[in-house]
């Protein structure tokens, strides 16, 4: 058999991809497959291509986690915001009251209010969502077919929907929006 590539010399061997004969020029071994030049292009266009894709995909997710740190750092400082101006028109509106702490005091601890507020706003933004995928990955491939009363309804609500939340918010405010936090940050690095 004469090689495909070059018609007047002999072929040495069989290309395992395409099965044309090459020379001894256009064939090589590889890992254990014997390949042809034009396979062997056709390969390494193959392996650019999927490179490529991976680092696009790389360079989406850092972009997707750089845009989600952005956005709650500006819940944050919203909250945060929010948070002193309704401590502080809270503590000049209460002054009848006798049992309150004078206004001074009041007003020099509405910051302190208002950062405690945007923490607890900028960790449930982190630490609920995964909670909730993973509550309802539980019951992704799980089918419905449950005839029940509206107060056995009632029941399978509340545990469908408030126990991922209450669970989501516990875990948020206790450092896993902290560690949600990192964990996005490290995809930016």
């Amino acid at each position: 058999m004469k090689c495909f590539y070059h018609p007047e010399k002999d072929g040495v061997g069989l290309c395992t991809a395409c099965s044309k004969s090459a020379c001894r020029d256009c064939i090589e071994d590889i890992h254990g497959a014997m390949l042809c030049k034009g396979c062997m292009v056709r390969a390494s266009q193959r392996r650019d291509a999927e490179r490529d894709a991976t680092a696009a995909e790389v360079q989406m997710t850092r972009e997707a986690a750089s845009d989600k740190i952005r956005f709650s750092r500006k819940l944050f400082v919203i909250a945060a915001v929010l948070g002193t101006f309704v401590s502080a028109v809270n503590a000049i509106d209460v002054r009848g009251d006798s049992r309150q702490p004078p206004l001074l005091l009041a007003l020099l601890l509405a910051p302190f209010i208002g950062l405690g507020v945007g923490y607890v706003i900028w960790a449930c933004y982190w630490g609920i969502p995964p909670v909730w995928r993973g509550w309802w990955s539980m019951f992704r491939r799980m089918g419905c077919f449950l005839i029940a009363n509206p107060f056995t309804w009632l029941i399978i609500i509340v545990v469908l929907f408030e126990l991922p939340l209450v669970a989501g918010y516990l875990y948020s405010v206790f450092g896993g929006g902290v560690y949600q936090y990192k964990k996005t940050k490290r995809l930016t690095a």
